[in-house]
């Protein structure tokens, strides 16, 4: 029994003529009878009592008239869920983040993307920082990520955020009440960084910055994420230097203050790679781009 053949006998069975249902599937009525008739014969069995005025179901053909429905639907089924993946409405697409930008991006993406295309689910990845996350990318172990720029060339972008850098101090630090801050201040003071294996480009911003400045930093703690990070400094065992976005990050005794050092702004990007086979990232990457940017 194929699908050409269920196709024929719902056909018949719904017009119960041979020659509305010849006309309902675009083909001559003698090749549709030899469909019937080809049926019959795998079944074993009559589905159409035929006379030279009527056509009904026999019993056994009656009895095959619900399952051959399900078979029907569920083709349809077969043909919108795949042609919905080839056109990436459906489908899964990684993504690789860390930091606090982007916890910040990733929020209003994921809402755009559920009402934008309800088939296509997000695989988010946290504390995937932007050197690991270009790794992940070009490696297609991810569709996307979000990175600090500049890339290699080898990557399409799209930037989504500019940060400003800032020092996350406790609240007893004695810099706290300071309208500014300047680098060459905390050269006595513990730091806490996220993990150099990371690939974190504010880590590597908090070192340039301290050599600017002629200072070396002692880090004592690593973090793997903002959340942990800022816990750390407010628990008074260091200070960090943070992304702007990571104020929205709410921890009991941590205070924020602006670098008076010359600081330039960290752009923060969507990467993916431009020949990537997954058709979902391709329209995830549209919703982006359909998003209010800096």
């Amino acid at each position: 029994m194929d699908i050409r053949q269920i196709q024929a006998f719902l056909a018949v069975a719904e017009e119960l003529h041979f020659g509305r249902a010849a006309e309902r599937l675009h083909i001559a009525q003698p090749p549709l009878s030899q469909t019937i008739r080809s049926l019959e014969r795998e079944l074993g069995v009559e589905l159409f009592a035929r006379t030279t005025r009527s056509v009904r179901l026999t019993a056994a053909g009656s009895a095959l008239m619900a399952p051959a429905r399900i078979i029907e639907t569920q083709l349809k089924v077969c043909r919108t869920v795949t042609r919905a993946a080839a056109l990436g409405e459906t489908g899964v697409v990684g993504i690789g983040f860390g930091g606090a930008g982007g916890y910040a991006v990733l929020s209003g993406l994921t809402n755009s993307v559920a009402e934008a295309y309800p088939g296509i689910a997000l695989e988010l990845r946290p504390q995937t920082y932007s050197g690991q996350a270009v790794e992940l990318i070009r490696s297609s172990a991810i569709d996307l990520g979000i990175v600090s720029l500049p890339v290699g060339g080898d990557l399409e972008t799209l930037t989504v955020r500019r940060e400003t850098l800032l020092a996350a101090l406790p609240v007893q630090h004695r810099l706290a009440g300071a309208e500014r801050i300047a680098m060459r201040e905390l050269a006595a003071d513990p730091f806490v960084m996220y993990p150099s294996a990371h690939g974190s480009r504010v880590r590597e911003a908090t070192f340039a910055l301290c050599a600017q400045a002629g200072i070396t930093p002692r880090t004592v703690h690593e973090a793997p994420d903002p959340y942990s990070l800022l816990a750390l400094v407010g628990a008074g065992l260091g200070v960090a230097v943070v992304v702007d976005s990571t104020t929205h990050v709410r921890v009991d005794g941590v205070v924020y203050r602006p670098i008076e050092d010359e600081v330039p702004p960290l752009e923060i990007a969507m990467a993916w790679r431009a020949d990537n086979p997954n058709p979902a990232a391709h329209r995830v990457v549209a919703v982006l781009r359909d998003m209010d940017l800096p």
